[in-house]
């Protein structure tokens, strides 16, 4: 080990030579380094070389996952992930209930990356609440393996474990699950339908389309606003016609994710009910307006986004401005110049680069 020093020059505790002990393979000394209190550095090294020691260093590491300090923990799960030892597979799953996220987040990280061997445990620890968002997240790295679990489980009994399950689906994105999911659209628990919608929007195939589209008429506005999205995602233009309609849903929510799929769908027959968006009652919708017309780019949106300038809402100007700088029309340049007066510094950064944007496009006729 070097000496350290305190911040007067004198020595202090001594801080562990990572390098050195992992040449010597050093385990009980790294496992020690991981709860260094003095250099997240040191830590971060420590864990790394673990993970490179390998097998010998894995009873050092499960036991580490029981260590206090969250920082130990999470090194000796990223370790453990990196040497991929079943062994570990009990000791990473009872991790996924630790009281810190990272740790949770780094065990489920790590089990995914232990891959197939993990399914079963993975599948057993989606009944907790506590455990199963990352139990989820998990599946869904291991991929292939775990997808015939996962869509058994689409019509487990209960509601939470179907919606991880769908959402592990999505996760994977594999056309195997498009059936199964699609037949979760018409699930009893709105949550569920409205994770199954993310993740045929997650999958992409436009297998999904029609019943995606029949799903933006559920009574839920969740199912109604993920199927939206996911339409956007897919980007078929079949979508236009349905997802203007919703343009003028009830629920925020809904309009916004409807305006944002149009953007990113970009047909030409959603500009102008995006420019009668762009007076909607609602700042979010609005905003998400103006950055759909900046996305599909088409110079009609010019003058009402000019317009949209004087709008109270600052997160409403910082969008319109970002999409006058996507349009590239050069009649923004003078609105866009007394932005960079605008009383919010956001939106006056946003005019800075909008005009930087400007200076290079083309005069339109």
């Amino acid at each position: 080990m070097r000496p350290g020093r305190s911040k007067g020059g004198a020595p202090s505790v001594d801080v562990p030579d990572v390098d050195q002990l992992e040449a010597a393979r050093d385990v009980a000394a790294l496992s020690r380094a991981l709860g260094y209190k003095g250099d997240p550095e040191v830590r971060s090294s420590a864990a790394m070389a673990l993970g490179k020691v390998g097998l010998p260093a894995v009873p050092a590491l499960i036991a580490a996952l029981g260590q206090r300090g969250p920082d130990t923990r999470y090194g000796a799960a990223w370790a453990l992930g990196e040497i991929g030892d079943s062994a570990a597979i009990p000791a990473l799953v009872a991790a996924l209930t630790d009281r810190d996220g990272d740790v949770r987040r780094g065990a489920g990280a790590a089990l995914g990356r232990i891959g197939a061997l993990a399914v079963e445990p993975l599948l057993a620890a989606l009944a907790s609440r506590g455990t199963r968002a990352t139990a989820a997240e998990a599946l869904g790295r291991i991929g292939a393996p775990a997808i015939d679990p996962l869509i058994a489980l689409l019509v487990d009994g209960d509601g939470p474990v179907r919606r991880a399950a769908a959402a592990a689906l999505g996760g994977i994105g594999s056309s195997r699950a498009i059936p199964p999911l699609l037949a979760a659209l018409a699930d009893r628990d709105a949550e569920v339908r409205a994770v199954a919608a993310g993740a045929l929007g997650a999958i992409g195939d436009p297998a999904a389309l029609g019943s995606l589209i029949d799903a933006l008429g559920d009574r839920r506005g969740t199912v109604r606003s993920r199927a939206a999205q996911a339409l956007g995602r897919i980007g078929d233009a079949s979508a236009v016609d349905s997802l203007v309609t919703l343009l003028g849903a009830r629920d925020r929510e809904t309009r916004a994710c409807a305006a944002q799929a149009l953007g990113r769908i970009r047909d030409a027959r959603a500009v102008q009910p995006l420019l009668a968006t762009l007076r909607d009652r609602d700042g979010v919708v609005r905003s998400r307006a103006a950055g759909a017309l900046g996305r599909l780019g088409d110079s009609r949106a010019v003058e009402p986004l000019l317009a949209a300038l004087a709008d109270q809402d600052g997160d409403v100007r910082w969008d319109v401005i970002q999409a006058l700088g996507e349009i590239g029309d050069p009649r923004a340049v003078e609105a866009l110049t007394t932005a960079l007066g605008d009383r919010d510094q956001g939106v006056r950064q946003a005019a800075r680069e909008a005009l930087d944007t400007l200076s290079g496009a083309p005069d339109r006729p």
